[in-house]
């Protein structure tokens, strides 16, 4: 029987640590507005109150964000919103509507999507399957104090289908887990290989995902660099995605910049935006009903 992984280091111990030299922060700067975009992606797709009415809806988001174009993603969560089938049975009761294939019709992988949403979803009704158990472990860890991220993370990974390393990591932030789990994707490869990181996947002859222990790797290289900027690894990581992705925010213009002041970070981070910098104002409350 294997050891569990636990949360504990930020590189598994079979992942050797690469030492970059330290004029490697020099070649990041974040504007004020880049960092109000960070806040902004985490709270829009946080869940509150975590408990399994509102888990299953992030697990039904993050499932269909492998290989899409984020704002048509959003899209169909919100016809997923729009004709009440965000619960797991009513899913289930659907599962060969018009209305239903209407919506994942748009999705990227069509077919093996709607597979592996229906598989995800027997799974979470059924109390005896081993992703039933996790997200239960999950919740339970997220309302008391979110100290077994690394090892629920990869768990979920395992028996959830659908849900990788990376979109079991994107469910765990959604939950709350913001240190030390990060959602390793091509945007986040491409910025690591940028600073001088070697970065196998990028290195082969096809891009392609990165293994267990290279995705360990390299999130915890985006865990050293956040730690550099004394904020947490979630924050870091939506940062360098809305920077990356070419994601602008166009739709909640006014919303960020009247009520998500950027994130404060020591003055000689910034560049540019650094005269109106305030704390946060974010609302206690936050969940999916806000897409």
């Amino acid at each position: 029987m294997k050891t569990p992984i636990v949360q504990k280091p930020l590189f598994a111990e079979d992942c050797p640590k690469i030492e970059v030299e330290t004029s490697i922060f020099e070649k990041i700067k974040f504007t004020g507005r880049e960092i109000n975009l960070g806040k902004f992606i985490l709270e829009e797709e946080s869940v509150y109150p975590v408990n399994r009415e509102n888990a299953y809806p992030a697990g039904l988001y993050w499932l269909y964000s492998s290989r899409q174009d984020h704002h048509m993603q959003k899209l169909m969560f919100s016809e997923f919103k729009n004709w009440g089938l965000l619960k797991p049975e009513i899913i289930l009761d659907n599962h060969n509507s018009q209305k239903l294939k209407r919506i994942t019709s748009k999705a990227n992988y069509d077919d093996q999507k709607r597979k592996r949403m229906m598989e995800f979803t027997e799974l979470w009704l059924d109390p005896d399957s081993e992703e039933s158990k996790v997200i239960d472990e999950i919740i339970i860890d997220a309302n008391n104090g979110h100290s077994r991220g690394i090892e629920l993370r990869e768990k979920l990974a395992k028996y959830a289908p659908g849900l990788g390393q990376k979109c079991a990591s994107c469910f765990m932030i959604a939950l709350g887990y913001r240190e030390g789990i990060v959602p390793v994707d091509t945007h986040v490869l491409h910025f690591l290989q940028d600073l001088g990181y070697y970065i196998k996947p990028l290195m082969d002859e096809v891009e392609r995902s990165p293994s267990k222990k290279e995705y360990l790797l390299y999130e915890g290289h985006m865990c050293d660099l956040a730690k550099h900027y004394k904020m947490d690894s979630a924050l870091y990581q939506a940062i360098v995605w809305a920077m990356r992705s070419g994601y602008s925010g166009m739709y909640y213009q006014k919303t960020i910049d009247a009520e998500f002041p950027a994130y404060q970070l020591p003055k000689e981070f910034y560049i540019g935006e650094t005269k109106n910098l305030g704390k946060s104002n974010v609302p206690a409350q936050v969940t999916f009903d806000n897409f």
